[in-house]
């Protein structure tokens, strides 16, 4: 799943197919920093959610997890070690799940904690919001 970390810095251009057809290809660090829509954000580990309307992708390191009370409200569905760090699936109040990837050094979260998030990067994504907010 996904481009493997290792592959893409080796690759000098990356090629991303949807459904049979490029949806997007150029070097590594320009494909993986400006995904081309939705799903080439999905393949690339993106949380894809709505903004005021627009479709927005977010890395999940970009998503940075607040106190109760701030930023955008969301509950920890799951949280754990990856080994590489912590990872947590949130369920924002509208129902999308999204993937953050939060700091070892900080408290665990707990299943059903409520939080605040805000995102940190975001790339808009071109064309029409998505049909699925969800990473998925």
């Amino acid at each position: 799943e996904g481009l493997g970390e290792d592959r893409a810095v080796r690759a000098r251009r990356v090629v991303l197919l949807h459904a049979g057809r490029i949806v997007q290809s150029g070097p590594p660090r320009e494909v993986y920093g400006a995904p081309a829509n939705a799903a080439a954000a999905r393949f690339l580990g993106y949380n894809v959610v709505e903004v005021e309307g627009r479709s927005v992708a977010v890395d999940p390191r970009d998503v940075e997890v607040l106190p109760s009370g701030n930023g955008i409200s969301a509950e920890v569905e799951i949280s754990g070690s990856t080994g590489a760090g912590e990872s947590a699936i949130l369920r924002l109040e509208g129902g999308a799940r999204i993937e953050a990837r939060t700091d070892p050094r900080r408290p665990a979260l707990t299943e059903g904690q409520r939080v605040g998030l805000r995102w940190l990067r975001t790339v808009v994504l071109p064309g029409a919001p998505s049909a699925r907010p969800d990473r998925a």
